[in-house]
C-alpha cells in the first residue's frame, strides 16, 4: 500500500493533467510531482484527485497545468500543504468556502 509518491525533478510528461493511472492511488498521503512537465486541465478528462481522500500534501508546483484550481481539492479535508505554485492556472478561492480544510497550513497558489 503505498502512501507517498515523490517524484519531483523526473521530465514526467502527460499533457492532459495527471495520468489516469495515478488514480488507483486512492491510499496516499503525499504526492510530489513538482518540477516536471504535466501539462493541460486537472481534473478535467480524468478524476484523479478527488479520489485522493487521503492526502495531506498535494505538490504539484511548477509544471505547466492550465484551466481552473479544481473545486474538488475543497472535498479533500486532510490536506495540510497545498503547492500549486508556478503553473498556468486561473485560481478560484471558492474551494476553500465550504470550510473542509481546517488543517490547511499552507496555499501556495502565486504565479499562475
Amino acid at each position: 500500500e503505498l502512501h507517498s509518491l515523490l517524484m519531483d525533478d523526473n521530465y514526467l510528461t502527460y499533457e492532459r493533467g495527471l495520468p489516469s493511472q495515478f488514480k488507483a492511488l486512492t491510499n496516499l498521503k503525499k504526492i510530489r510531482l513538482s518540477y516536471n512537465l504535466f501539462a493541460g486541465e486537472l481534473e478535467k478528462e480524468h478524476k484523479v484527485l478527488s479520489g485522493m481522500t487521503q492526502l495531506t500534501h498535494l505538490e504539484l508546483e511548477s509544471n505547466f497545468l492550465s484551466g481552473y484550481l479544481p473545486s474538488s481539492i475543497g472535498d479533500l479535508t486532510n490536506l495540510v500543504y497545498i503547492y500549486m505554485r508556478r503553473n498556468e492556472m486561473r485560481v478560484d478561492l471558492d474551494f476553500l468556502k465550504g470550510g473542509k480544510l481546517k488543517d490547511l497550513f499552507a496555499l501556495w497558489l502565486d504565479s499562475n
